[in-house]
């Protein structure tokens, strides 16, 4: 008997192991998938600002298709999975970059006009990788190669006018004995208060989508007149650069191309009273190695994009935001972005 219910102690041991095992088996399987779907194919991202309302809204969460441009391979391989890159409480970073790779991108495809893309910012920071870098999300108006303007709130690219998002959000004026009547009728068709200013010429500036604007003057009588704003900072001519094609340097655009010319060359160029040396050699000519993007917020107001960071690297996408997967707005739960 005694032999027997050892047998039996022992046999339940070893079955108790076995399960241990698969188990065990099963959430390393699983975290191993996860590392695997998040590395190559999505990536959840919160919306922290209101940069892009009204396609994506503060707080909205998304799904970025990380195979939409192509599959862009780790450059940071040592690091702790799933959680921030760094813990600034403890003043600690969760990455090395000791075992770090170059640039490469598998089946590329490119970005086409008006996606809403996720990509690091550009920094210049030379210590942190690429991957590592802080994200942002704007949508994409100028390619490679393209020539944008950008004129009271028109886009021009390769000098004819393109179609705007309806979501793009400008400044509109109007005088400020209307205040009233206008901030009745937004809380009426649901408009969000966003940032008002207070003009010395006797009308307040407010921002607007073009379709929040048609529904307010749908709404208020013809006496109340809003009006698109002219404004200088938003207006301005540029040509971004595509990778293999040769530019003459100017000390009008070598401002302007001066800090990627220096990030594509390292330690081998620099600038000295508006001129560009390369390995000690002044250079008038020079041929980009990358293709690069124009990345415009909608919210023109509540912006963090190429205004801001300048040029951005093909180097630096991550992906395309495909959709709202929650929101404090029960209705655009699993949404298409556009």
């Amino acid at each position: 008997m005694e032999a027997s219910a050892g047998t039996a102690y022992s046999d339940l041991s070893t079955m108790s192991k076995t399960k241990k095992r698969k188990f065990l088996v099963i959430i390393l399987s699983s975290l191993v998938i996860a590392l695997i779907l998040r590395a190559f194919v999505f990536e959840s991202y919160k919306m922290p600002s209101s940069q892009m309302e009204n396609a994506v809204l503060r707080r909205d969460y998304l799904f970025v298709n990380k195979l939409a441009y192509g599959i862009r391979m780790p450059m940071t391989w040592l690091s702790i999975p799933f959680i921030p890159d760094s813990i600034p409480a403890l003043r600690m970073k969760t990455y090395s970059g000791f075992l770090s790779l170059p640039y490469r991108r598998f089946f590329e495809r490119r970005i086409r006009r008006n996606d809403i893309v996720l990509y690091n910012i550009p920094s210049l920071r030379k210590d942190v990788p690429i991957d590592k870098l802080p994200l942002s999300i704007s949508r994409c108006i100028g390619l490679s190669g393209d020539s944008v303007e950008v004129l009271n709130g028109s886009y021009f690219i390769n000098a004819n006018r393109i179609a705007q998002s309806p979501d793009l959000i400008l400044p509109y004026k109007y005088l400020q004995q209307f205040d009233s009547a206008i901030t009745l009728a937004m809380n009426k068709l649901n408009i969000p208060i966003r940032k008002t200013v207070s003009n010395r010429d006797n009308h307040i500036t407010r921002f607007f989508s073009r379709f929040e604007a048609f529904s307010l003057r749908e709404e208020l009588p013809d006496s109340i007149n809003i009006i698109l704003e002219e404004r200088e900072d938003l207006n301005y001519k540029l040509f971004i650069p595509k990778r293999g094609l040769t530019v003459k340097l100017t000390p009008e655009n070598l401002h302007i191309y001066e800090q990627i010319i220096l990030d594509e060359l390292k330690d081998n160029a620099e600038t000295i009273f508006g001129e560009l040396y390369i390995d000690n050699k002044l250079t008038e000519y020079y041929t980009f190695k990358s293709d690069y993007y124009w990345m415009l917020s909608d919210n023109t107001e509540a912006s963090a994009d190429s205004r801001h960071f300048g040029f951005i690297p093909e180097t630096h996408i991550v992906g395309k935001a495909n959709l709202i997967w929650m929101s404090k707005n029960p209705n655009r739960i699993f949404s298409k972005i556009h």
